[in-house]
């Protein structure tokens, strides 16, 4: 065989050269990982404040909703009574107007008997006119 000589030297320099690139190599890549992480932060600060902004407006919504819908509720419920009121008032409005009706034909009824009887006093008068008269010529005859 051959002899083969080694400089160690040489080959620990090249190894330690090496190792300082490869050192370089992941620092520049941790500062560039974070590089990133703090522009993912920057970038995602503004979204997290108007996601924040939008739930409390989204919140806002829905309980202003949930007002509106309790009032809506409670204006149908009043629409119900006062129909049912506005139901019972027609019901009395025909049974008065029914009445009233009644009423008028009883008047009717108590006017045209009025008048007959009137009728038959005046015809009773008369006649005890007559016979007053009547018994006063007898008793000057």
């Amino acid at each position: 065989g051959k002899t083969v000589q080694v400089d160690f030297g040489q080959i620990l320099h090249d190894e330690m050269v090496k190792r300082r690139l490869v050192e370089e190599e992941a620092r520049a890549l941790r500062e560039l990982v974070e590089n990133q992480k703090r522009a993912r932060a920057e970038a995602t600060e503004p979204l997290e404040r108007e996601m924040k902004t939008l739930r409390k407006s989204n919140d806002d919504l829905s309980s202003t909703l949930s007002r509106l819908q309790k009032e809506s509720d409670q204006y149908k419920q009043e629409n119900g009574r006062r129909s049912e009121e506005m139901n019972s008032m027609s019901r009395l409005v025909d049974e008065m107007k029914e009445q009233r009706a009644e009423l008028e034909t009883k008047l009717g009824e108590v006017t045209n008997e009025n008048m007959r009887i009137a009728d038959e006093l005046s015809q009773s008068a008369a006649k005890v006119n007559e016979l007053e008269k009547g018994q006063s010529e007898a008793a000057t005859d």
